[in-house]
């Protein structure tokens, strides 16, 4: 994020966390919409999509954000393809760091696929992704479901981030997110945990003697799903079946 504020593609610099952060409005505690390229980062982004190593297209093509290797694959084969019809010349052109052009349309074809094919993986995608273990020869793409919680490989959906306490973002709607998020803005690691500590929340919860520093407000001490009806009491039974005192009547 640069210091001093400026202009790029419309976006005002530095950026505000709710510019990508969007607050689920139909989350009873204000949770926050999974980030999702389409909706929050093509706008700035899509450059990082391009495959044209070699600037041989003329014109941006960016390959589809898409976890379909096959797809991205036959995109940059098919695009390729599409230039060779429409300019044989390019053929003539060296490739690379050869100084003479390729043999053949399938050399060179072949050869323009590989390179774009690994500048895209290899220097666009790690501009968001981290990578896996290859799958079919090509680097797989690492935590790209699109969770609220924590990533998890056997469960897809997300797991909590806390697994012990409640957290509510819309009863703390009035504090901007750097506030709680201190590290945010010095992250530059998409794997970063940025959960608030606990000296990030003393400042408001320990000290102004109200029901908001009881431990109870954050932490849930039980497992409430394990109660059972049966281990129920009458009022009666709770109290020690008390005989409270007749009312005197009044005159």
């Amino acid at each position: 994020m640069p210091p001093e504020p400026r202009q790029i593609r419309d976006i005002e610099l530095p950026m505000r966390c709710s510019d990508c952060h969007e607050t689920d409005m139909q989350s009873p505690t204000g949770d926050l919409l999974a980030v999702r390229f389409d909706d929050h980062c093509q706008e700035c982004h899509e450059a990082e999509l391009e495959f044209d190593v070699y600037g041989l297209l003329g014109e941006s093509r960016p390959a589809p954000h898409t976890r379909d290797v096959a797809q991205i694959h036959g995109i940059v084969v098919s695009t390729f393809e599409q230039l060779l019809e429409q300019n044989p010349a390019v053929l003539s052109r060296p490739i690379g760091r050869s100084l003479q052009p390729a043999s053949s349309r399938e050399e060179w074809l072949s050869q323009v696929v590989a390179d774009a094919e690994r500048f895209l993986f290899d220097r666009k995608c790690v501009y968001c992704h981290e990578q896996g273990p290859p799958v079919d020869g090509y680097p797989s793409m690492q935590g790209v479901n699109p969770i609220a919680g924590r990533f998890s490989s056997a469960d897809t959906t997300g797991l909590p981030w806390m697994d012990g306490a409640a957290f509510s973002h819309r009863a703390h709607r009035a504090v901007e997110c750097a506030g709680c998020h201190t590290g945010a803005r010095g992250s530059e690691n998409t794997a970063d945990v940025l959960l608030p500590r606990l000296n990030d929340c003393l400042p408001c919860h320990g000290g102004t003697g109200t029901t908001q520093d009881r431990c109870s407000q954050c932490h849930l001490y039980h497992d409430k799903s394990q109660e059972l009806d049966r281990d129920r009491r009458s009022i009666e039974e709770l109290l020690g079946r008390l005989q409270l005192p007749a009312a005197t009547p009044e005159f």
